[in-house]
């Protein structure tokens, strides 16, 4: 929907909004000083060298830094301005880099007439001890600039005060601190935020006063709260924008900093050290309480956050509360609150954005488009995954990209993945990290209320962990199904690939050519704890009909299974390929033969998913006591066993097997069973 930023501050480009050269025996402790000390308690970061620059760096070096590290610079002239050689460096670096950038430059000429400035100018700077050459340069950038218009205070202008002032308000409109930087591609931005902006105009004293927009990481939650924020700040009384709140926290008396910030911010004026978080909340909820103010909260993760800033939230009715949060689980801890969550960004949004960053223009480059169309599938609408990989392409050359785009699924892109990590690390408990894997690997798609059962067996508390990772946008449940963004999916299973650069040593393995390899090679271990094998993925066409339609029906991959098995005798496997994996809870077999001693078979097995079992009936060793899911489908079993053998199955599936001995076995099993 929108560029996603990464700056820490107000500005992405500037440590600071304004530079101030002056003569510091002119005005250093008078004008100088007032000039400073009002630019700071309006918000403009100021920078001026004595406050600056540590004892023993080079200060040439650093001053020339910090130009270039501001928006704009005021250039206060005064009597001996002319004559420092240190004063002239300066106006010649400010000029040349106004010439090269944005940033812009103020002079201001205090008590010293232009036209005097000027003249000295002309005459070649003779009272500056220098070489021709640089005095030359010197003259002509002082006479540039002092020919530029500035600000003037005149000899007869008694108050100093009003004159500071109106440079204050100047350079805040000029520059705008309270402005924050967001990308100039925000694609689809405005008709989603509508909502929002209606909601801040709502001064009725019933409207909610906290609104959390939620949304897993990179879908532009931030982006959004800064664009609401540039729009809105101006009609309140104050504002501030609290950002990157989760990472602020975790620094030492990062909270307290926190709140010196908002103090500050909020009131205009500089806070004194604050050593306790307790003490200054007190504070904070007179001032909230005694003004419209707008305060958004950025990337908040815990409540504890909420209660240190907002104190007891008792706030004047015109006041405002933004939070942006990947937890929304955060909203049981607010009262009267409204969520807003980021929409998908449709295919056209999609491509506009792609091509913005990947080709400079809002449609890909001739024969580009069907490559385009195929990443902006694979983003599925997430802003960061389409800014990143555009920004990246733009730096493929086009014979190569068909390459990039083969490795997108195997390799994905870092600055996504690591972005969207940062959910699954904020998970409490390894019992929650290891849900959160088992579904990234093996559940996506797959009914809600069948994993449950297969998940309770392996001893989670699941329909428990499952609401948790929804409220951390972790995970979504549509239609009584789980279903995970591709990117956290992604995610997922790349922290499995991590855990070992050898397969057998990871603890979840569904790629069928690398479980087939460890089976055969008998190189299983006891880190497996879930496996999945479908030979029908290898072998999917080698029977397929030329009607596609017929190719999905359940008919034909029972056909194909059975044919499949028929051609794939010297493929079959043995049972003791399985004896070293000793952890394994999740089995998924398809189209599979396997022979041998069945006491070698995992007895941790929780969820056994074999369909198309290539036998006429499950073995008498066949272990079944720990089972809790048994999914036989499309399978060759005209009896399921020999005797009687109850287990204490969750759910039995034998659907379009040939059963034909079993009904008093399922009867006895029945009796034994409160719920099939």
């Amino acid at each position: 929907m929108y560029t996603q930023t990464t700056s820490s501050s107000s500005t992405s480009t500037c440590k600071f909004h304004v530079f101030l050269s002056f003569r510091g025996p002119d005005t250093r402790t008078t004008f100088t000083d007032h000039l400073y000390t009002a630019l700071t308690r309006a918000g403009v970061k100021t920078f001026r060298d004595e406050e600056e620059i540590e004892t023993g760096e080079k200060i040439k070096l650093e001053l020339e830094r910090a130009i270039k590290s501001s928006k704009m610079s005021i250039i206060v002239f005064s009597e001996t301005y002319a004559s420092s050689k240190a004063c002239l460096q300066e106006v010649e670096t400010i000029l040349e880099y106004s010439k090269i950038s944005q940033h812009h430059f103020l002079p201001v000429f205090y008590r010293i007439e232009p036209a005097n400035l000027k003249e000295q100018a002309l005459k070649g700077l003779p009272h500056v001890d220098a070489t021709e050459d640089r005095k030359k340069r010197w003259s002509m950038a002082l006479k540039e600039v002092a020919s530029v218009a500035g600000m003037h205070l005149k000899d007869h202008f008694r108050y100093e005060s009003k004159f500071v002032q109106q440079i204050v308000e100047y350079v805040t409109q000029k520059i705008n601190p309270k402005f924050l930087s967001i990308s100039e591609h925000l694609i689809g931005l405005i008709s989603r935020v509508a909502k929002i902006n209606r909601w801040l105009e709502d001064n009725r004293a019933t409207s909610a006063k906290v609104l959390v927009i939620c949304g897993m990481g990179g879908k532009g939650k931030t982006t959004a709260a800064k664009y609401i924020y540039n729009s809105n700040h101006k009609n309140f009384d104050a504002s501030t924008f609290l950002e990157n709140i989760k990472e602020t926290c975790r620094l030492p008396k990062g909270l307290i900093c926190l709140q010196r910030q908002l103090l500050s911010e909020i009131s205009g004026k500089e806070q004194e050290k604050i050593y306790t978080v307790d003490s200054e909340s007190r504070r904070i909820e007179c001032v909230l309480g005694n003004k419209k103010i707008l305060l958004v909260l950025d990337d908040v993760d815990d409540v504890k956050q909420l209660d240190a800033i907002l104190g007891r939230r008792n706030w004047t009715s015109g006041s405002k509360i933004i939070i942006t949060t990947r937890h929304e689980d955060l909203l049981k801890a607010i009262e009267n609150c409204v969520c807003h969550k980021i929409e998908r960004m449709d295919e056209y949004e999609s491509l506009v954005l792609f091509s913005m960053h990947a080709f400079g223009r809002k449609s890909p480059s001739d024969g580009f488009l069907e490559h385009s169309k195929k990443i902006v599938h694979y983003c599925q609408g997430l802003p960061l995954a389409l800014v990143v990989l555009g920004s990246s392409f733009s730096k493929t050359r086009s014979d190569e990209w068909v390459t990039v785009l083969d490795k997108l699924d195997t390799i994905p892109d870092k600055n996504i993945t690591g972005t969207l990590k940062i959910s699954y690390d904020s998970l409490e408990s390894d019992q929650d990290r290891s849900l959160f894997l088992d579904i990234a690997c093996f559940f996506v798609g797959v009914k809600k209320h069948k994993v449950v059962k297969i998940l309770n067996g392996c001893g989670y508390s699941t329909t428990i962990g499952i609401q948790l990772l929804v409220d951390r946008n972790l995970l979504t449940v549509e239609n009584g199904k789980l279903g995970m963004h591709q990117w956290l999916q992604l995610v997922g299973r790349q922290i499995v690939l991590n855990e070992s650069m050898f397969p057998e040593g990871r603890s979840r393995l569904w790629h069928t050519e690398e479980c087939i390899n460890i089976l055969k090679a008998k190189t299983g271990s006891a880190n497996i704890e879930g496996l999945v094998v479908d030979m029908n993925v290898l072998k999917k066409d080698k029977f397929a009909p030329a009607n596609s339609y017929f190719q999905s029906t359940t008919l034909f991959s029972w056909l194909s299974g059975h044919l499949y098995w028929r051609s794939s005798n010297d493929e079959a496997l043995k049972t003791d390929a399985f004896t070293n994996m000793r952890n394994l809870r999740l089995l998924k077999l398809g189209y599979l033969p396997i022979s041998g001693n069945y006491k070698e078979f995992p007895k941790c097995v929780r969820w056994l998913y074999w369909r198309h079992i290539p036998l006429r009936s499950l073995p008498d060793d066949f272990p079944l006591e720990n089972i809790v899911y048994l999914d036989l489908r499309n399978s060759s079993l005209d009896q399921i066993w020999r005797g009687t053998k109850v287990s204490f199955f969750a759910f039995l599936l034998f659907r379009f097997c040939f059963v034909f001995g079993a009904f008093a076995i399922l009867i006895n099993y029945f009796s034994k069973r409160r719920k099939f």
